[in-house]
């Protein structure tokens, strides 16, 4: 017979050999991680989905003037350089109306004041307005800016703020309209769409009254005309029309459009209203294929 200490010694060997026998087996059988981050769900990539991809992720060719930096864009005529911008095309009338997201037009004016509660110096910024009428009688600045927007209602989306000022211990009432996404905007605004100022607009910086709604917020998305992509894919065979006609981008009122960065002034059903500090204005319509002209030399009449 063997002895207790031969016994225990082969048991704790044939224990190492069955341990070194399973470890081999769950090495083949079991693949290591990729990942120390187990748990962690990968995020999929929308555009693997057959998702077209929005003109603002990619580059979609324009056509620059010679002379211009070259886009690295094979295969092209050489008459033409490309910018990789879609919002800066040369022409207004490239583009077409995707879509537009606006709410209901006003039936009346939204008019607040003379009493209002503004905020505390310091807890707020000052917003952009137009000043478009001062009387001393209240009821006549009131009686104003019914006429007011009853004359222009159509590209109505602000506030009417009477604000009460003393001059020559006399009150006055200033009528403000606003307010406005920038500077730019309201002066555009006024020269383009408010004629009888005679272009003396004056803009002026106050507090947002707590009554005041929210303005100046519609959208649009905006894509290539049709005269545009038949010209790029003329000109590039390698181009997927598919996803040229679907490309589009974003824009709200008071953004820029175009080389010659016209304002956006309004948006509604009818379209977009672009205009210039030299008083032109050019609609982007929504219900037809703007023709490939210069917007520049087409005024649209309001």
């Amino acid at each position: 017979m063997h002895s207790p200490k031969t016994a225990r010694a082969f048991y704790l060997l044939l224990g190492a050999l069955t341990l070194i026998f399973n470890t081999a087996l769950l090495a083949q059988t079991v693949k290591p991680a990729t990942s120390s981050k187990s748990d962690e769900i990968p995020i999929v990539d929308p555009f693997a989905r057959n998702v077209n991809r929005p003109a603002q992720y990619g580059a979609v060719p324009v056509a620059k003037a010679r002379g211009e930096k070259k886009g690295e864009f094979a295969g092209t005529d050489s008459n033409y350089q490309y910018d990789e911008d879609f919002a800066k095309l040369p022409d207004l009338r490239n583009y077409r109306v995707l879509s537009i997201t606006t709410k209901n037009p006003a039936k009346k004016p939204e008019l607040f004041g003379p009493d209002l509660t503004m905020p505390a110096l310091g807890t707020s910024a000052r917003k952009v307005y137009l000043r478009i009428h001062s009387n001393t009688n209240l009821l006549m600045a009131k009686q104003y800016v019914w006429d007011f927007f009853e004359l222009h209602k159509n590209y109505i989306d602000a506030n009417f703020v009477i604000r009460k000022e003393l001059e020559a211990k006399q009150a006055v009432y200033r009528v403000d309209m606003g307010p406005f996404t920038s500077e730019r905007h309201a002066q555009t605004f006024c020269t383009v769409l408010i004629p009888e100022l005679s272009n003396n607009c004056t803009i002026i910086k106050e507090f947002q009254s707590h009554p005041e709604h929210s303005t100046f917020r519609n959208t649009a998305a905006v894509g290539l005309s049709n005269s545009m992509i038949q010209q790029l894919l003329s000109i590039n065979k390698n181009q997927d029309a598919g996803n040229l006609y679907s490309s589009g981008f974003d824009v709200a009122e008071g953004d820029t459009l175009g080389k010659s960065n016209f304002v956006i002034l309004k948006i509604n059903n009818r379209g977009i209203y672009l205009g210039n500090e030299a008083g032109k204005l050019f609609l982007l319509p929504a219900d037809i294929i703007p023709s490939p002209y210069a917007g520049d030399d087409a005024p649209s009449e309001k």
